[in-house]
């Protein structure tokens, strides 16, 4: 939770400029869920149009911002469009480790077509730094092992917590490994569409841990997303589409109602 505090810290220009863009500003819209991006963007529109000089904004939480203040404004713009550059996220939970392997042999794919890549382990990395990355990202891949037929706890959290935000403009694809039987693979990639994230590509299933002929598979799995955020960026492949966001959001606001 922000807590306003009056301290001349607080102040634009002496704190440092990434805390200050994502630390503060993506923190306060990361706590909002998605489908307003489109009601804050009427809204600085509106306060646009009215012409006034903007000399100081100063929220009622975060820093105030009194050099430069559109600066705030401008990154606001570009999270609630959803623009982000090459860069894409590997999420994943383990349990003995295969699944890790799994996530840093993708990690090794994506980053092999020049895509910038974060690998975040959950739980160690909580869901709020998650979301706060994934503003800055075109694509994320989610992995879990199988249990009970299911993915783990700490995956499924991060994708309810997803649906809710409903992030805009993302690509997605989903990964694991399991035993006996599969489950969590499809799972995932049902909670990545609910969550209004387009599943570009069929999810990766390995069986125990990785040989290296799978790990070398799920390198060139990870190559493939890489490649598909870079078309994305570039413009070569359709970005989720008008009709494939409103369907989504039609079904999200279905089931918060």
């Amino acid at each position: 939770m922000a807590v306003p505090v009056a301290e001349n810290v607080y102040w634009v220009g002496a704190v440092d400029w990434e805390v200050r863009h994502l630390g503060r500003g993506a923190q306060v819209l990361r706590q909002h869920p998605h489908p307003f991006s489109k009601l804050i963007l009427r809204k600085i529109e509106e306060v646009q149009q009215m012409g006034l000089e903007m000399a100081t904004i100063a929220p009622s939480h975060g820093v105030v911002w009194r050099k430069n203040p559109l600066q705030i404004v401008e990154q606001y713009i570009r999270w609630a469009r959803g623009e982000a550059g090459p860069k894409a996220l590997v999420v994943y939970e383990t349990m003995w480790g295969s699944t890790a392997e799994m996530a840093h042999a993708i990690a090794e794919g994506i980053a092999g077509t020049g895509v910038e890549v974060r690998v975040l382990p959950v739980p160690q990395t909580d869901h709020t730094t998650v979301v706060g990355e994934l503003l800055e990202a075109r694509g994320i891949v989610v992995g879990s092992p199988t249990h009970n037929r299911r993915m783990l706890l700490n995956v499924a959290a991060l994708l309810e917590d997803l649906i809710g935000l409903w992030p805009v403009n993302k690509i997605g694809a989903a990964f694991g490994s399991h035993g006996w039987s599969g489950g969590a693979v499809p799972l995932i990639e049902q909670g990545l569409k609910e969550a209004g994230i387009e599943v570009v590509q069929e999810g990766l299933a390995l069986a125990w841990r990785p040989t290296p002929e799978e790990r070398a598979q799920a390198v060139a799995w990870g190559r493939a997303f890489g490649e598909r955020i870079r078309e994305t960026i570039s413009g070569k492949a359709d970005r989720p589409g008008e009709l494939h966001q409103l369907r989504g959001l039609l079904d999200h606001m279905s089931r918060i109602l």
